[in-house]
């Protein structure tokens, strides 16, 4: 890149999660956008991950680690899979 050329300033919009707010994290040129404290309907993956818990998670109880990895793969599969219902879900348009 050359000298003169600035470096473009990307938005990243994070959750209040301690991790995303830690002082160790070196941001460079990402400026961390952070929702306010209790508002998932400002983040459509919230609404993903619940339908995941209530659809998969609470009918079938994972005896180890490895069996709640593979429900965990077929559940996402399922809302990949399935633009539509992911995008109904999170209140997108196709």
């Amino acid at each position: 890149m050359q000298k003169h050329v600035k470096k473009k300033k990307v938005v990243m919009v994070l959750d209040n999660a301690s991790w995303h707010r830690t002082k160790k994290l070196e941001w460079g040129n990402i400026e961390p956008l952070y929702l306010p404290p209790y508002s998932p309907d400002l983040n459509p993956i919230e609404r993903i991950w619940l339908n995941v818990k209530i659809s998969f998670s609470s009918i079938h109880k994972a005896l180890n680690k490895n069996q709640f990895r593979r429900r965990l793969i077929k559940s996402l599969r399922f809302f990949f899979e399935n633009q539509e219902i992911c995008l109904s879900i999170c209140g997108g348009q196709k």
